[in-house]
């Protein structure tokens, strides 16, 4: 009898101890089933050779001195049905898509797999590999010059979501929140798409390269379903040299013209180029094949900026939000990023921040701090600028460590995070 209790009590104990090992650390046998992204700002992996770490930064609208917690870095968890942690490796891609983000885990154990995640409660929804989008470990940009505003992830009106998959046939993918999302081919069937738009509507222009063809062709995709062949490069008309889209939802896009080489501002209707207007022939000259990273959504407009020839210290920032609104306004520095609906011009080397006038391009110091504050710091990437300080991560000089660190607006110095190593990966989130 003895022995018997002895052995139930040993049991017990070894029962416990499990127990608490799994519920104290990672759960193998857990199904992953949610993120804790909510509320976030920004995702960020830091990694060296020891391994990876996966943060989120979280934003709050106070504002003052880095005294006032205003801000907050914690590590993201890959969490089960019930909450607690299991076992995954971070993801190879981070992509922001409106209402969900879109991550990609190379090499799993089980294979590559994808996955939308819902901003608001974390919660995953498995893309079958068959439909998911192009795996690619750097930047997600289109590479054809045509639509290098576009990501190659977009939405419509709808929050339906728009990719090429590995085959290069367009998706339209909805329903995502559900039990059942639903994938379906919005290009001609065999296209090979080599980029593409979509306006509010759920409208795409996408280019495509025939069989033994040297030029690429395009097709406009009417909401009906039905497709318009499009001339883009024609030696009477003109050359499409790019597309974007409006504040209203409808695409543009700026011709060269074939006569005297000029530009004109067109707008897509039905599958048809209809001229708008002639304008500032530098847009050829500058910025085509960076469109994406000259062009700034802010006060609820589309700011293009491009040099000026006429004058190297001057740029041209252009109001490209719609055929109404367009207006070229001088302006003497290069805006770089948007901080409190503001354009803006941060320098990185003085950490100075300087708002732009969209209307008329005059200037303002937002701040200047006093980068001498940050010596004992190796600064890697700027995380964060806003109207109270900048976040940025950093290896701590004396000792090598890894930091996210913020300097605020009274110049003092604050350690907010220890981190993993350098950062490999930033993806600012839009609010859902």
């Amino acid at each position: 009898m003895k022995n018997q209790i002895f052995v139930l009590f040993f049991l017990i104990l070894i029962t416990s101890c499990v127990k608490k090992e799994v519920d104290g650390g990672n759960n193998k046998n857990g199904t992953f089933t949610r993120m804790n992204i909510e509320n976030v700002n920004t995702l960020f992996i830091a990694s060296s050779n020891q391994g990876s770490k996966m943060y989120g930064f979280k934003e709050s609208s106070l504002k003052g001195t880095s005294s006032e917690k205003d801000e907050e870095i914690f590590e993201i968890r890959y969490l089960d049905e019930n909450g607690k942690p299991v076992e995954k490796n971070n993801p190879d891609f981070v992509y922001d898509i409106g209402d969900f983000i879109y991550v990609l885990f190379l090499d799993e154990l089980d294979g590559s797999t994808a996955y939308f995640v819902k901003k608001t409660d974390g919660l995953i929804y498995q893309i079958p590999l068959v439909n998911s989008p192009p795996a690619r470990s750097g930047s997600y940009e289109q590479k054809n010059k045509l639509f290098s505003f576009f990501g190659l992830i977009q939405l419509d009106e709808k929050r339906n979501v728009y990719y090429p998959c590995h085959s290069s046939a367009l998706y339209k993918v909805s329903s995502i929140a559900s039990s059942e999302i639903q994938f379906n081919e919005v290009s001609v069937e065999n296209d090979i798409t080599t980029g593409f738009c979509v306006d509010n509507e759920g409208q795409i222009i996408y280019a495509y390269r025939p069989d033994n063809a040297t030029l690429e062709s395009a097709r406009y995709r009417k909401q009906d379903g039905t497709f318009v062949d499009m001339t883009i490069d024609d030696y009477d008309t003109g050359k499409i040299r790019c597309f974007w889209k409006g504040t209203n939802g409808c695409l543009y896009g700026f011709m060269q013209t074939p006569v005297d080489g000029g530009v004109c501002f067109v707008k897509i209707q039905e599958g048809q180029i209809v001229k708008i207007r002639d304008v500032n022939h530098d847009i050829l000259l500058y910025g085509f094949d960076k469109f994406s990273k000259n062009t700034f959504e802010v006060q609820g407009r589309i700011i293009y900026c491009i040099r000026s020839s006429s004058n190297t210290n001057n740029w041209h920032l252009i109001d490209i939000s719609n055929e109404s609104s367009y207006k070229e306004t001088l302006c003497s520095v290069q805006p770089n990023m948007v901080v409190k609906n503001q354009l803006c011009y941060f320098d990185d080397q003085t950490f100075s921040c300087t708002i732009i006038n969209i209307d008329t391009g005059e200037t303002s110091l937002l701040f200047d701090l006093d980068e001498s504050q940050l010596s004992n710091f190796a600064i890697d990437k700027i995380i964060s600028v806003t109207e109270s300080g900048v976040v940025f991560s950093c290896m701590q000089l004396s000792d090598g460590k890894n930091f996210i660190v913020k300097i605020g607006l009274d110049n003092s110095v604050t350690v907010q995070q220890v981190i993993e190593g350098k950062i490999s990966i930033i993806t600012p989130l839009t609010t859902p």
